[in-house]
């Protein structure tokens, strides 16, 4: 049986506001019109304008919307301990932990939820996510490519698989069930920082525990780290696994408001925010960033061209 609301949750600071709030166009104008569309969004300290900004423009699509007020948890200690780790001033990263706190948020009545890092891209309706049989487990992620040294860094070997928190589906009934909240509280209480922090205790605590979802909805910027010459190849093969057209694209690495971002899918990103209150934001021109990041991006396709031109494929 389908329910009539699909929900949402996103965590973020003022920062990640413009960015939160393409992502939610980008849900919106791709939206089942027979569904209702529910976000939950987790932005402690969030300033008023930012606030009056991003709700507003969910009221304009008759969606709805709720504040969640982080202060009713003991926000001062879990920033204390944010700080004494990560050092001050990083409050994106107190941000982004209150992902780990969703039962004490969100309400009973929410029973499946979809999580969505703020610098993520719907390209097509998210409720056919929402929708997929998570076959009994308590969550679905995508799989990501991590190096064997970060796996080593949480007590993973390299055969084990390590996923990307920026798109979770969460069956909200088994996580209180199972009282996932305190088990991750524990985790963060107790164990050393993490460098992937969130997103290194969901996989410790999921760990050969969650229901892979398909690539398209968790595209990572290292699907498209490809040289300028085979990249119309890569291209093709995308296309035919639904990449760049359906699910979720995610800005890992260099965000789009950045100028050292060579991202080719780095247009839907202001296209979406071209229909939000912070359309007045434009693609940044810092040529030394630009020339810097096209020099991260392409740096494996370099050495591919080399190979392949001592391998005499091409000149």
């Amino acid at each position: 049986m389908l329910v009539n609301i699909v929900y949402f949750a996103y965590v973020f600071d003022d920062y990640y506001a413009p960015l939160a709030c393409a992502s939610i166009a980008s849900v919106l104008e791709n939206r089942d019109l027979k569904r209702s569309y529910h976000f939950y969004l987790f932005a402690p300290d969030l300033e008023l304008e930012h606030r009056e900004k991003i709700t507003g423009f969910i009221e304009t699509y008759g969606q709805h919307y709720t504040i969640i007020n982080t202060q009713a948890f003991d926000y001062v200690s879990f920033n204390e301990i944010i700080e004494k780790r990560y050092g001050r001033g990083e409050k994106n990263i107190s941000a982004m932990f209150f992902k780990i706190l969703f039962e004490h948020y969100l309400p009973d009545g929410v029973d499946r939820i979809i999580s969505l890092d703020s610098d993520t891209i719907a390209l097509s309706d998210l409720s056919v996510l929402f929708d997929i049989d998570l076959h009994g487990y308590t969550m679905a992620a995508v799989p990501e490519n991590i190096s064997k040294n970060h796996l080593k860094e949480i007590g993973f070997a390299r055969r084990d698989i390590y996923f990307n928190s920026g798109v979770l589906l969460i069956d909200m009934k088994k996580w209180r069930e199972q009282c996932v909240d305190n088990a991750l509280m524990q985790r963060f209480n107790n164990e050393p920082s993490y460098s992937m922090h969130d997103q290194d205790l969901l996989n410790i605590e999921f760990k050969d525990n969650f229901f892979q979802l398909p690539q398209c909805y968790n595209q990572m910027v290292y699907l498209f780290h490809v040289p300028a010459l085979l990249f119309k190849i890569k291209l093709r093969y995308l296309r035919a696994e639904g990449l760049g057209e359906e699910g979720v694209m995610h800005y890992t690495g260099a965000k789009p408001w950045q100028a050292e971002c060579w991202h080719p899918y780095r247009y839907l990103y202001f296209k979406a925010l071209a229909m939000t209150p912070y359309n007045y934001m434009t693609v940044p021109q810092d040529i030394n960033k630009r020339v810097i990041g096209f020099i991260t991006a392409f740096s494996l396709g370099r050495k591919i061209i080399k190979l392949l031109r001592k391998l005499g494929v091409t000149n």
